[in-house]
């Protein structure tokens, strides 16, 4: 291999770098602002890219119930303990009740973060 294909393999590896980065420092920045208000948008939104991210679908609706969308319980553990590291809750699954949707799920990690304060 020469000088000129590890430098563009090397350019390529810190570009992809870059991007995961920022990725990672978006998620990490917390709740968007709505664009209408200027406040917060509360956990919902990252809530949503969470369980996205986690089951790798872009279909679930905030509103849709996961079991309904063929999430499975093992999915559904899996996007918890996500939540639960991004937020610092404790969220078993129980405080969704009947309701097992992202934006029930957002509703609940606000509900413990009042909790907490």
């Amino acid at each position: 291999m020469d000088g000129t294909t590890q430098r563009h393999d090397a350019m390529e590896e810190n570009a992809m770098a870059d991007q995961t980065i920022g990725a990672v420092a978006t998620r990490m920045a917390g709740p968007e602002a709505d664009p209408e208000t200027g406040r917060e948008a509360g956990p919902a939104p990252e809530v949503l890219r969470i369980v996205h991210d986690v089951l790798g679908r872009d279909d679930i609706r905030p509103d849709d119930d996961f079991f309904d969308a063929g999430v499975t319980s093992l999915g559904l553990i899996r996007v918890l303990l996500q939540v639960n590291s991004r937020f610092g809750t404790q969220l078993t699954g129980v405080e969704l009740g009947d309701t097992a949707s992202a934006s029930r799920l957002a509703a609940c990690v606000e509900a413990a973060g009042k909790a907490d304060a």
